[in-house]
Parts: structure tokens; sequence; C-alpha cells
């Protein structure tokens, strides 16, 4: 979670595409994690 934060509030044009892709890759594996939980 918070790392999901802290690339929100970090974004700079620079490296806006590398953080997004960690954070698209962050949220898959919690969303994963939450299903296995889940399930």
């Amino acid at each position: 979670m918070a790392q999901t934060v802290a690339c929100a509030y970090t974004a700079e044009p620079q490296v806006l595409k590398k953080r997004a892709d960690t954070c698209v890759t962050t949220a898959l594996i919690l969303v994963h994690m939450l299903f296995r939980w889940a399930l």
C-alpha cells in the first residue's frame, strides 16, 4: 500500500513509465494474493 501511495506522489515525467510499471506490477501481485486468500 505504501509503495502505491509513494509512486503516486513521486511520479516525475522522466521516470513516470518505469514507476507506473512498478505500481501496476505491485497492484497485480496484491490482487492475486487477495484472490488466493479469498478462495
